[in-house]
């Protein structure tokens, strides 16, 4: 069987995939432009100090997620 093929994918075809993740970005952006009015506005936060929370708590998310993962690729039937 030969797997090297040199035919690419049509960009309709990649934008008819890719539009099946706007069901859970589009959601996410929404609530992540509502945390951060609503840490300046209703909780008073300082716009810098709120940038810090949301882009630290990203860093960690980004940092923390591959090691989690890792752990789980190992368990039995699962990859």
């Amino acid at each position: 069987m030969n797997t090297t093929s040199t035919s690419r994918l049509p960009l309709r075809t990649k934008l008819i995939f890719s539009s099946g993740d706007l069901s859970t970005s589009i959601p996410l952006a929404i609530l992540m432009f509502f945390q951060l009015y609503f840490l300046t506005d209703v909780a008073g936060v300082r716009p810098d100090y709120a940038g810090w929370a949301i882009g630290a708590s990203r860093l960690w998310d980004a940092v923390n997620d591959p090691h989690a993962r890792e752990p789980s690729s190992h368990i039995a039937g699962t990859g």
